[in-house]
């Protein structure tokens, strides 16, 4: 038997680095297969009628059978073989040509042309293939243009204050006249290199949100104390910047909620620091909290009576370094950029959702829910 099956496998082996000729071979493999059942077959219902008739009648008919029918027999199997042998090979080509279509689609993303696609005619497994890799190539394009504002932004906003503390620096060493103090420069100095530390604690957070390395430990949380806490923790900082009130009018039955109770307190603050950088002297900030409809979840509003938010921008405040008009990294009141889109990663990591409302000229409420506990 292997010295019958040998051949074949080393004529597959020598079709196996082309689909179209391995296809065309299985088709040549499945007729030479039939046409040999039903040559078995054949023969085995002469065994019939030999065994029926008996051995007189049996030689009658093979003498009857002449050398014209074998020949013709053996010309209809390879007639039957070469149909076979055709149509396989053509729709082998057909197969083979979309393959190989997304295989120089593939190949050009690989070389960095993220504008490939592929044409989609029939919508069957391959057609489905070259849907699904649209979509994937798509999603890479604005992964691409996300990177590269990304780049851009983080470039700028470490090159401003890194500017700053070499001008300081700079300036005192020389001894120039005019030059601020030693102990202004200092302070200076000390703030921007704050500035950086902020935004490389932001970016280290966000990385290992990306990540899924970033520690949460979810546990009944009582929000009203977080709240408290946020709330007293900004309200001298509120106080000394423009006599800034920061309530909290979280009623004391609202529910536990299922949460980090560090996260938590991270998310509120990047809320409240946020709306104070937006809001004018004698402006408010109040923290509301409530169950939502279903009672599944907590709700929790920080909402401030600041500038607003225009309604173009409003869609893309949770972008990283999203701060209205365009995403050109400007920082703005020594803001990174980072705050809200950290707040969207870290509540949307506990399972809650987060969305923002605002009037322009009025003042802003950004909304975050957290599971019940």
């Amino acid at each position: 038997m292997s010295f019958l099956l040998r051949p074949w496998y080393l004529l597959y082996r020598a079709f196996a680095r082309r689909m179209s000729w391995k296809l065309t071979l299985s088709h040549l493999i499945v007729a030479i297969i039939c046409q040999t059942g039903y040559l078995l077959a054949i023969a085995f219902l002469i065994l019939l009628y030999a065994l029926s008739a008996g051995v007189d009648h049996f030689l009658a008919l093979l003498a009857s059978f002449s050398l014209f029918g074998i020949i013709l027999a053996l010309l209809v199997v390879f007639a039957t073989g070469f149909v076979a042998f055709v149509a396989g090979f053509i729709m082998a080509r057909i197969f083979e040509r979309r393959l190989r279509q997304l295989e120089r689609a593939t190949e050009a993303i690989a070389n960095g042309d993220l504008s490939a696609r592929v044409v989609v005619t029939v919508p069957d497994e391959i057609g489905r293939v070259g849907e699904r890799f649209n979509l994937l190539t798509a999603r890479l394009g604005e992964t691409d243009r996300a990177r590269r504002v990304f780049v851009s932004n983080i470039s700028h906003e470490l090159r401003t204050p890194l500017a700053i503390i070499r001008g300081h620096v700079e300036a005192q060493l020389a001894r120039e006249a005019g030059a601020p103090t030693p102990r202004e420069a200092l302070e200076t100095i000390e703030r921007e290199a704050r500035t950086l530390s902020g935004l490389i604690d932001d970016l280290f957070t966000m990385t290992r949100i990306e990540e899924a390395a970033l520690p949460l430990i979810a546990a009944p949380v009582s929000v009203g104390e977080v709240v408290a806490a946020a709330v007293a923790g900004i309200r001298p900082l509120a106080t000394a910047q423009g006599r800034i009130a920061v309530q909290s009018l979280v009623p004391a039955d609202l529910p536990r909620a299922l949460a980090d109770r560090a996260r938590l307190g991270q998310i509120l603050n990047n809320l409240l620091y946020n709306a104070l950088r937006h809001i004018p002297d004698g402006g408010v900030i109040v923290v509301e909290g409530a169950r939502t409809p279903d009672g599944a979840a907590v709700e929790l509003a920080v909402t401030d009576t600041g500038t607003g938010i225009a309604p173009a921008d409003l869609p893309h405040i949770f972008t990283r370094f999203y701060q209205g008009g365009e995403p050109d990294g400007a920082r703005e009141a020594g803001g990174s950029g980072l705050g809200l889109a950290i707040v969207r990663q870290l509540v949307e990591a506990q399972g809650g959702t987060v969305r923002a409302e605002s009037v322009l000229g009025q003042g802003t409420t950004i909304r975050f829910t957290l599971p019940r506990a």
